[in-house]
């Protein structure tokens, strides 16, 4: 598995780090689809001079583009899509991930099975928005203590395989399944269909390693099922240009001893 971390582009600062394979931006940080193109070349300059590849983003929405409820408003919605997968291409960044818990959440009042509707509806609009640059958008299942929607991965699942698209495909998250007492059976369910993988410490957010929980049943599954794409370190950093080469070894050791 390739190792990367998700951070942003004045932490990271482009310099290499043994054994990171990539890094992980936030789409409106790094791709600026709310700004100017010009906003945009600067970040895209910005990384040219890195010494580690950004390839994948994350936090597609802002809180206050709801993609849930009665205020959504899809011309709105599909324009920033438009402008993020055609930005994503020319950054090259082959990975959109669809977490965006306050985005996503049902309003208080509204029915969640409609809300779930809406989101089907926008993956099929934005699956071939996506298809048309190369770029692959995953969903995300989130914790219920971040989201009110999907929260497990069969969940998502589920929602990836009534989709139907190559171009829409599931992340999972080690820290939102440990938080959700998911087991890792899970992962297997989902085989072939998983494109992306996040991971931190359920409880503190810390990176794996850093804590006591147990994930290896989790990187365990993945290596069975025969994943070797990319995992992301989407942790709390106390001291970031310190403890990522720390991080990165210590999940590299992890995964290798599942």
């Amino acid at each position: 598995m390739r190792i990367g971390v998700c951070t942003s582009v004045d932490k990271f600062g482009g310099v290499a780090v043994e054994g990171l394979d990539y890094v992980e931006l936030s789409v409106r940080e790094f791709l600026c689809p709310d700004q100017d193109e010009q906003s945009f070349v600067k970040q895209l300059d910005t990384i040219k001079t890195w010494e580690v590849s950004v390839e994948a983003a994350n936090c597609l929405f802002p809180p206050q583009m709801k993609v849930t409820g009665q205020a959504v408003d899809n011309h709105a919605v599909d324009k920033w899509m438009r402008t993020v997968c055609r930005r994503a291409k020319q950054a090259g960044i082959e990975l959109i991930v669809f977490g965006s818990g306050r985005s996503r959440s049902v309003p208080e009042g509204f029915e969640p099975n409609r809300a779930l509707e809406q989101i089907y509806e926008h993956l099929k609009r934005w699956a071939d928005i996506a298809a048309d640059v190369g770029v692959v958008i995953v969903v995300e299942p989130l914790s219920k203590k971040e989201c009110n929607l999907i929260n497990n991965v069969d969940e998502a699942l589920e929602l990836v395989l009534k989709v139907n698209h190559p171009n829409i495909r599931l992340l999972v998250d080690t820290c939102h399944m440990y938080r959700e007492g998911e087991s890792a059976d899970a992962i297997q369910r989902a085989n072939g269909l998983i494109s992306h993988v996040h991971c931190a410490e359920g409880e503190t957010l810390l990176p794996i390693g850093f804590g006591k929980e147990d994930h290896q049943p989790y990187f365990r599954a993945l290596k069975e099922i025969g994943y070797n794409g990319r995992i992301s370190i989407e942790a709390v950093f106390p001291n970031f240009p310190e403890q990522l080469p720390l991080a990165v070894s210590r999940l590299r050791r992890e995964i290798e001893n599942a």
